[in-house]
């Protein structure tokens, strides 16, 4: 039996190690891509429409997390925002919520334990609740 469980573990660490230089790999293949892009995007003359590409390509090339996608759109907006709404801008912003079985209980989840932490304030916003970042 000892030596199935140490046979699983050599197998499963040989792919977390495989799997970690992929991501460098992939990581090192987007920054180029991003810097290219960037690059590329200078020549866009309308400077509007220059800054929504560049902006978008920034979410694009950003690794970030459930979590700090959240912080980041509270600390964003201007005033209190629903979870449908911070679900709407996740999903425009280019957060891939296809993974996760209910991104709007995930919300709620995050949004009440960044409240306890004292990150975020609740609001009542006619007869819905809104949130609004507090760290500035």
């Amino acid at each position: 039996m000892e030596h199935s469980y140490k046979d699983s573990i050599r197998q499963w660490r040989t792919k977390l190690k495989r799997l970690a230089e992929e991501r460098d790999r992939i990581e090192a293949d987007i920054a180029q891509c991003e810097a290219v892009v960037k690059a590329l995007a200078e020549s866009i003359e309308d400077r509007t429409q220059r800054e929504k590409f560049l902006a978008e390509v920034e979410t694009l090339a950003r690794s970030e997390g459930f979590t700090d996608a959240i912080r980041r759109i509270l600390a964003d907006s201007h005033g209190p925002i629903t979870p449908p709404e911070i679900r709407d801008r996740m999903m425009e912003d280019g957060f891939r919520l296809g993974a996760y079985k209910s991104p709007l209980a995930s919300i709620h989840a995050i949004l009440t334990r960044l409240g306890n932490k004292g990150q975020v304030r609740r609001k009542v916003r006619g007869d819905r609740t809104a949130y609004e970042w507090v760290e500035k």
